[in-house]
């Protein structure tokens, strides 16, 4: 059920809430280290406890291309132009980065699987008193 993660990343907000809700489904990074290793079929974990799966990943030679073909509000939503969304890369990034390195698109989108409906799905099967039961065995051996 649970699939490999090959690769971590950190995502600030809004863009974590996004990415959660389906909303951002292109993610852009310079194009350097591991992010260069990223592939097709790759699960990508987001801030530990999101876990998408890799669809595609393309190379641009800038934000702003990659903006424009990949389009705004999939990458960014909610931004209104490409010059404001090259302006939150500039956040993470500088020119001369972009320039020697290009950026990568990189889609996903949800698999079937997230780890934590499996893990409400067996709270919900524990119920509160299983629950209770299991801290209080815990609680039990630690303070023993």
């Amino acid at each position: 059920m649970l699939k490999e993660v090959n690769f971590e990343l950190h995502v600030q907000e809004p863009y974590f809430t996004q990415l959660k809700d389906g909303l951002k489904t292109v993610e852009g990074r310079c194009a350097v280290g591991d992010y260069m290793r990223i592939s097709s079929g790759a699960f990508l974990l987001f801030n530990k406890c999101l876990l998408l799966e890799v669809q595609d990943v393309h190379r641009y030679t800038s934000f702003s291309e990659m903006l424009k073909v990949e389009g705004l509000a999939k990458v960014l939503p909610g931004v209104e132009s490409i010059e404001e969304g090259v302006q939150v890369y500039r956040n993470f990034y500088s020119e001369e980065k972009e320039r020697m390195n290009g950026v990568v698109a990189i889609r996903v989108a949800k698999p079937a699987n997230q780890p934590s409906a499996a893990l409400a799905g067996v709270l919900s099967e524990l119920k509160s008193s299983g629950i209770k039961s299991l801290l209080d065995e815990y609680t039990a051996g630690v303070t023993s």
